[in-house]
């Protein structure tokens, strides 16, 4: 891949997760200490993804590590390392969090806006930066998402709202992936079942999250 698109895909990643950023910081109704902490939370996990994404291009290149590491680094990542790194990062944090619950539902309500807000704007970056780049419809899906939670926050149980929403997108993403056999996601191309698993993960996060409150609210 040549440098100039590289650091093109880079600067375009970079502009659009400090973006969506900039909106939960608008969006989150709490004071500034509460936001800055949680998005430290967030920048540290999504630091933790980006080395085991780099964790898993060494294994994958091990027989290279040795003779070129710096081609190793440098080499795009794929859905497989992807996908590896994301599940090693849910192990991380159900370690991390399991006892937390407050914790994980902050991370995982601040997580949803960032992540919507940004893969909107890569959209957008990504319609306009590249030569004859067709109008996603899911740019669509994630502008009515992001005008829900703008309309919705605050007003509704957070953990639900962002629940919802984060699940309408795994559906569409993954009706998308099943009929064209991926979908580009911040530029991995992934399969239909990836996001099947993601589904399901969700389904049983919520379930267990509103089920261990309601269990909480009638022993208190």
């Amino acid at each position: 891949m040549p440098l100039n698109s590289v650091m093109l895909s880079i600067g375009i990643l970079f502009a659009s997760f400090l973006g969506g950023i900039l909106f939960y910081y608008v969006v989150d109704h709490n004071d500034k200490q509460h936001k800055k902490y949680e998005l430290d939370q967030f920048l540290n996990v999504l630091i933790q993804f980006i080395l085991y994404l780099w964790l898993m291009k060494i294994i994958a290149q091990f027989s290279m590590v040795f003779q070129d590491p710096m081609s190793v680094l440098a080499h795009p990542a794929n859905s497989m390392h992807f996908l590896f790194a994301s599940i090693i990062l849910l192990v991380h944090l159900w370690f991390k969090y399991r006892n937390n619950t407050s914790a994980t539902i902050n991370l995982f309500q601040t997580s949803s806006i960032i992540i919507i807000a940004s893969l909107f704007i890569y959209e957008i970056l990504q319609l306009l930066t590249q030569p004859g780049a067709d109008f996603n419809v899911m740019i669509v899906v994630l502008a009515a998402l992001i005008v829900t939670n703008v309309l919705l926050y605050g007003k509704h149980n957070e953990l639900i709202l962002s629940g919802s929403l984060i699940g309408v997108f795994l559906i569409v993403a993954c009706g998308f992936a099943f009929f064209k056999g991926y979908y580009m996601f911040f530029g991995f191309m992934l399969s239909p079942y990836y996001f099947l698993l993601l589904i399901i993960l969700l389904a049983i996060y919520l379930y267990y999250m509103v089920y261990k409150n309601k269990l909480h609210e009638s022993t208190t």
